[in-house]
């Protein structure tokens, strides 16, 4: 670890000031915290263990206007009402890991960065460590169905070109009309991305058949839904199932 001399005079600048005017203890452990890992530059095999914990309200905040409000800006508008409804799972879920004791055992098996990671994005509050938490319950079977829209948000946002397909698969299972966010999942990334979703949605739409009795028959009942995001949701599904 590299800390140069006006690195050390910050520290100690802030080490009086927050003596001087009696700022809480846990702000400022807080703050330290975050300034000593911002200057390890070493590779990450070389470093301490990446503690996390529950952070302050206000700083959870912070993050979330910054990570995921902010973010919204820069996705296109493709996504528009249903990224509104996966970034509000996204805040949801952030805020409820937020709420575990610092007792918890999560709290000491939260992931650890590689050698060609950077430590800050495995510092609470992380995607990184709620996409773990949340993967850690879908795979124990303990995960409401809140986590199964936090964990499709998070693959959808990301682009990724599964969409977040087999957390969907869940989410229709529990109610057939969330066949509709499946399907505009698999359009918004591929108009964000510009890598074809087609073939993945077909497949994802056919195993969906014991689950929904016969697909292209609950389709065809969508399609004439008086919602009109189903409705247009239902007819470009049919056309990805059937093409001309």
């Amino acid at each position: 670890m590299q800390i140069t001399l006006f690195k050390v005079l910050e520290l100690l600048g802030y080490l009086l000031l927050m003596g001087a005017v009696g700022v809480g203890g846990g702000f400022f452990l807080t703050w330290l915290r975050r300034r000593l890992l911002l200057w390890m530059e070493e590779p990450a095999a070389d470093r301490l263990q990446v503690p996390s914990h529950p952070v302050p309200e206000a700083e959870l905040e912070a993050f979330l206007a910054r990570e995921i409000d902010g973010a919204r800006a820069k996705l296109e508008l493709a996504g528009g009402e249903l990224i509104d409804l996966l970034h509000g799972h996204l805040k949801a879920a952030m805020r409820q890991l937020n709420a575990l004791p610092e007792s918890d055992p999560y709290w000491k098996e939260t992931p650890q960065p590689q050698p060609q990671d950077s430590a800050r994005l495995f510092l609470w509050p992380s995607l990184v460590i709620l996409s773990d938490w949340l993967r850690r319950r879908h795979a124990d079977g303990t995960a409401t169905p809140d986590d199964e829209w936090a964990l499709a948000a998070l693959d959808v946002t990301r682009r990724d070109n599964d969409f977040g397909r087999e957390f969907w698969a869940r989410l229709v299972a529990a109610d057939p009309r969330n066949l509709r966010r499946m399907i505009e999942a698999a359009r918004f990334v591929q108009d964000a991305s510009g890598v074809g979703t087609a073939a993945t949605l077909r497949e994802a739409l056919l195993g969906l058949e014991p689950t929904l009795g016969g697909v292209r028959a609950k389709l065809a009942q969508f399609a004439d839904d008086a919602d009109p995001g189903m409705s247009a949701a239902a007819r470009y599904a049919i056309e990805v199932l059937d093409p001309l």
